[in-house]
């Protein structure tokens, strides 16, 4: 019995060393791998900061391809002889239509004397003959 328990003893000083030895063997181990996670992590790092390049390099062509668009659309305007007109020149056609409209309407009324007289009142301020 003695045997037993002695044989029992160094086999349970057997099962400990081996455990301390599967714990130096786990730690490199876990060194190995925290290593490979850190190149992991890095390599994710690099393939997300590839696709931001990409994805910035696809609006930038997009973009580019719509400023080309537009100023395309313009020249063609341009070339066909039609445009969007402007606001300050619309604004002057309509004062001009006015005043050719009132100058049309006295001369309907009174004739050329009419007319003369509307001029004379409107940009010589006289009012009187």
């Amino acid at each position: 019995m003695a045997f037993v328990a002695a044989s029992g003893a160094r086999a349970g000083a057997g099962a400990a060393g081996r455990r301390a030895g599967a714990s130096r063997a786990g730690a490199s181990r876990a060194g190995a791998s925290k290593a490979g996670k850190l190149a992991e992590q890095v390599a994710a790092i690099e393939q997300i900061k590839a696709d931001r390049a990409a994805k910035e390099a696809a609006a930038a062509e997009e973009l580019d391809k719509e400023r080309s668009a537009a100023r395309d659309a313009e020249t063609k305007a341009a070339v066909q002889g039609w445009q969007r007109p402007e606001p300050a020149p619309a604004g002057a056609g309509i004062v001009l239509g006015v005043l050719v409209w009132a100058v049309a309407r006295s001369y309907i009324e009174g004739g050329v004397p009419r007319v003369r007289k509307l001029l004379r009142a409107k940009f010589l301020n006289q009012t009187t003959s």
